[in-house]
């Protein structure tokens, strides 16, 4: 019986939360013409891209973070500072195709003569 009681504690405090949040949401219309053209395509692209990007950067210097932890505490350990070294070198790899996707699409440009300031 003893369990019983932070459920009948905890079940109406989350009817209450549920319930308002319904209301709330009922209360909402939805959004209309939310893409009205193609710049707006781009820019919902866009932004998801450097969504991505800045993911992936923040990713690889959690990485590196982790193979540093790796190294410190591997007490000269052959097998452990080996995947401490890999771990780095992967996330080192994934730092630099990061920097390179963003900066690829402009040097293809300048050697097109294209401007790219309007894009991404």
């Amino acid at each position: 019986m003893k369990y019983f009681k932070p459920i009948s504690i905890l079940a109406p405090a989350a009817a209450t939360v549920f319930s308002t949040a319904l209301a709330n949401a009922q209360d909402q219309t939805a959004p209309s013409n939310v893409l009205t053209g193609p710049g707006d395509v781009t820019n919902l692209f866009c932004g998801v891209l450097n969504w991505m990007f800045w993911g992936l950067i923040v990713l690889g210097i959690a990485m590196v973070l982790v193979a540093a932890y790796g190294y410190a505490t591997s007490s000269g350990d052959p097998e452990r500072a080996g995947k401490a070294s890999k771990t780095l070198l992967y996330a080192v790899i994934a730092i630099v195709v990061g920097l390179l996707a963003q900066g690829v699409p402009f040097i293809v440009a300048s050697f097109f003569g294209v401007n790219l300031k309007g894009a991404c």
